[in-house]
């Protein structure tokens, strides 16, 4: 409905009189319970002479409402082509974007025949993808976000910054099933001096997720995340780090990776040593001359086979170091590749010794012990990656 002042002002200018500046101020700053503006409501209503003073009054003629419709917008959708002249003669956009995903030159496309010929030309041009309202935001102190690694936005912080801001009002709550935070408000923000900026700010797992539109919200949220000690990223430029994250693992789940291969190895060999002299009572009798030469030959093989793995793996690691900026996905897998191929022949030794345990030639001849050395040399090669890994990151933080 038409606001307090709105109808005073509106004759006045009919009649061409000047109007109070107190009486302008009043109907320019006034909006219905939908966002409409005095300007929306007489683009509808209005002639567009009285139109015309209203913009020279100093009335945002690109201002939205709570659809995000501008008033040349509305003006187009009841097909009053003297006010979208009018408003377009006074500099408004085109590329205006509502929540439906209109702009004018699509509403004039759905008028069809109807539009008249001097703004035929508006309904023939797409807009480009770059004005749609299609990027998120994020409020993050992750040196590395979209990882979970670094200082979180605590409950506490959100909450004060929340508080502590005027423009800042809560509608909601947020509940989570997973994560730390839980039952935090959901913040909104609209620009009041321009109505061309709406944000939603959304707490989640120690960041903030913003969903906005207009330069006033964006100028908001930067506001916010300097606040917080934050910065603020786009979803637009998290799509390639999103694929490698997808590839790779996190450092931290590479770490759990091979310090689980190392384990497994090391709890092989305990079970290779121990099972032949606990699986029965046992006796002094001499292992035969061809179980002794089959350990003998497989000793060779875990040998050979350790050294070939130690050189592949090598020349593995020199191609990496010299490939500046390779992917984050490909050197993870290049590290697992190479956990994978020390623990093949750690494995292959353990299975040597377990034969040769259940054979009777170990302990008889303890030598062949030796097989084990592969399980040692994978523990060392793993606790030196992992060593490297944790001194990178001490470093990146």
């Amino acid at each position: 409905m038409h606001q307090p002042g709105w109808i005073e002002l509106y004759e006045l200018l009919e009649r061409g009189d000047r109007p109070p500046e107190e009486l302008v101020a009043r109907c320019r700053s006034s909006r219905t319970s939908l966002g409409e503006t005095m300007l929306h409501w007489y683009a509808i209503e209005g002639a567009p002479d009285v139109l015309g003073r209203l913009v020279d009054l100093g009335f945002d003629v690109d201002v939205v409402n709570e659809f995000d419709s501008s008033p040349v917008m509305d003006a187009a959708r009841i097909c009053r082509w003297d006010n979208v002249r009018m408003l377009l003669s006074r500099g408004a956009r085109t590329d205006v974007v509502d929540d439906i995903d209109d702009d004018l030159g699509s509403i004039l496309r759905g008028h069809g025949n109807e539009v008249p010929t001097d703004l035929a030309g508006l309904a023939t041009s797409e807009r480009p993808p770059a004005s749609r309202q299609d990027v998120l935001f994020f409020i993050t102190r992750r040196p590395t976000f979209p990882s979970l690694e670094g200082r979180a936005i605590e409950p506490e912080e959100w909450l004060r910054c929340v508080a502590n801001d005027p423009e800042l009002e809560t509608f909601g709550v947020v509940h989570q099933d997973v994560g730390d935070i839980e039952g935090l408000d959901v913040a909104t923000f609209r620009d009041e001096r321009s109505g061309r900026g709406s944000a939603s700010f959304f707490p989640a797992n120690g960041d903030l997720l913003v969903n906005a539109s207009g330069e006033g919200a964006i100028a908001k949220i930067e506001a916010v995340a300097r606040a917080l000690g934050a910065r603020v990223v786009r979803s637009d430029a998290l799509e390639p780090a999103m694929e490698t994250m997808s590839e790779s693992p996190e450092p931290k789940n590479l770490a759990i990776i091979g310090g689980a291969l190392a384990i497994g190895a090391l709890m092989f060999a305990g079970v290779a040593v121990a099972l032949p002299l606990i699986g029965g009572p046992g006796d002094s009798t001499p292992p035969d001359e061809s179980d002794v030469a089959m350990v003998r030959t497989l000793t060779i093989v875990a040998g050979a086979v350790l050294v070939s793995c130690a050189g592949v793996a090598s020349v593995a690691a020199k191609g990496r170091a010299s490939s500046a900026g390779a992917p984050e996905a490909r050197a993870a897998t290049a590290q697992i590749l190479r956990w994978a191929l020390f623990e093949g022949a750690s494995l292959f030794g353990c299975v040597v010794v377990l034969m040769a345990g259940l054979s009777g030639v170990v302990p008889d001849q303890p030598f062949y012990y030796a097989n084990l050395a592969g399980v040692l040399v994978f523990l060392a090669v793993v606790w030196r990656d992992l060593g490297r890994m944790a001194a990178a990151k001490r470093a990146a933080e």
